[in-house]
């Protein structure tokens, strides 16, 4: 009896880690795990989501940290704007490596 319901003690805590863990939270991207689905979100309090250097670094933190995690078997990238994926590159930091390219 004892073995019985250990097991469904174990039972019950895998599928609350199966069903909803949060793997990463940054300020720009966030991952929750659902059904062994890693959704990663990206957000911005701009308008648009701008490909930037922070933004770049979490969401290869993100997919880092999904890859590392044993519940997911795979990764949906989503974006918090209604209506809008990414804008792309951020340009003032494009036109800031193409001024240090030139400088150099």
């Amino acid at each position: 009896r004892n073995l019985l319901s250990s097991q469904r003690l174990v039972a019950q805590s895998a599928s609350r880690a199966l069903s909803s863990t949060s793997t990463f939270s940054g300020k720009f991207v966030k991952t929750e795990v659902k059904d062994g689905v890693a959704v990663i979100s990206m957000d911005s309090p701009e308008k648009v989501i701008a490909l930037n250097e922070a933004v770049s670094q979490e969401l290869a933190q993100a997919f880092e940290s999904a890859l590392e995690n044993s519940a997911v078997k795979s990764a949906v990238l989503i974006s918090k704007k209604p209506g809008c994926f990414i804008a792309g590159a951020d340009i003032k930091m494009l036109a800031a490596a193409q001024n240090e390219a030139e400088l150099a």
